[in-house]
């Protein structure tokens, strides 16, 4: 895109001369006054201002004390174009904030070669300023993450410990059987925050791969829905499960991944909706070229839902939809960024549509390809 030159000169030959010289290479606006420039300024902002000094209505020094105390117009690089020659003018516009002082009669090529020098080292500071931001808030962004890691991890450690005593006191055998069996649960806990922990890691040095092999595409669907099944009934929760007839018998993928998937976006449905509420999954076949299946797949409930302002940061790394509702409902915030990773190695896309308090529909694609593993073995 082409930059922008405010020329602003109460004299015509100079705004002539400066136009001539800039116009192949910028995109120049001229104005015979500081107070036109002003009214101009309201409408459009240059990427940097080529100004005179003395003027009639406003002088050039004025008109720069008002760039500088309005913040929109602030950073907007200045450089003086004047016939003031005396170093003390000079040193004056430079205190002021003004990029450069250069004086009259100028040079065609010295003139273009400031400008430029300028713009670009307007735009390099910039984007180091921008970069700079960037990686503050990521490692604001790690910091809290780290710090909600901490808890998460505590909680299913100290159930651990607090249970494995309780077991060792134990009188009888229902006693020791309950603390074993919460012990059981807060380790399955553990495992999976520690397992995205590691898939994170994988992602954020792209080593994150995929390792197909046959598999049976609804015994894996059904192996994802016995793990999520106990939680379900627990919570009295309604399930429903269609499944396109026209999906493959078999294919060849990744099972592992997909099933972290499905698993992940069906836990967080049976999370954020409340007892008796409903959740459904419902997978059909969009197309098939040359074997290679494009699959969708949609888990909807009635549960909570997401605001738009919070599902712009879903799919950020370390980034959590409500840090409030994550410490009341628990998890990392790592599962839906590492699926969107998974989704898109193969070959597919995530994406949410929700309303608070209406629930929310996550959908995804995937291709797989359709193999011909023999059908008695399913």
């Amino acid at each position: 895109m082409q930059k922008t030159v405010f020329v602003v000169d109460d004299s015509i030959t100079n705004l002539a001369m400066a136009e001539e010289t800039l116009d192949r290479h910028y995109r120049v606006i001229t104005m015979t006054s500081a107070v036109k420039m002003f009214s101009i300024l309201e409408k459009v902002t240059p990427d940097l201002i080529l100004m005179d000094v003395a003027m009639p209505d406003m002088s050039g020094f004025d008109a720069m004390k008002q760039l500088k105390a309005n913040e929109r117009f602030s950073e907007i690089p200045v450089i003086f174009l004047t016939a003031l020659t005396d170093s003390y003018n000079e040193a004056y516009g430079i205190e002021m904030g003004a990029a450069d002082f250069i004086t009259k009669p100028f040079s065609s090529s010295v003139l273009l070669h400031r400008i430029k020098y300028h713009m670009d080292t307007d735009e390099l500071i910039r984007e180091r300023a921008a970069r700079l931001d960037r990686a503050t808030e990521s490692s604001k962004a790690k910091s809290d993450f780290l710090s909600s890691m901490s808890h998460e991890m505590q909680t299913p450690l100290n159930a651990i410990i607090e249970n494995t005593e309780i077991g060792k006191r134990a009188d009888n055998i229902e006693e020791k059987n309950r603390a074993f069996g919460r012990i059981g649960d807060s380790s399955r806990y553990l495992l999976g925050i520690i397992n995205n922990v590691l898939d994170m890691a994988k992602i954020e040095a792209n080593k994150l791969v995929l390792e197909p092999s046959e598999y049976f595409f609804e015994r894996m669907l059904q192996k994802v829905i016995t793990d999520v099944s106990v939680r379900m009934d627990e919570k009295k929760q309604a399930f429903s499960v269609n499944i396109d007839k026209n999906t493959p018998l078999s294919v060849i993928g990744d099972e592992q991944r997909l099933m972290q998937v499905v698993s992940n976006l069906l836990s967080n449905a049976i999370k954020f909706t409340p007892d008796e509420g409903s959740i459904a999954l419902n997978v059909s076949l969009l197309g098939e070229t040359n074997g290679l299946c494009s699959l969708y797949f949609e888990i909807s409930d009635n549960g909570i839902g997401i605001s738009p302002e919070q599902q712009s940061k879903l799919f950020q790394p370390y980034g959590q939809a409500d840090r409030g509702v994550n410490r009341k409902y628990g998890g990392t915030g790592l599962g839906l960024l590492i699926a969107k990773r998974i989704v898109e190695l193969m070959d597919g896309r995530i994406w949410i549509e929700s309303e608070i308090g209406q629930g929310t529909k996550v959908s995804f694609t995937v291709k797989q390809q359709r193999s011909n593993k023999a059908s008695n073995e399913a």
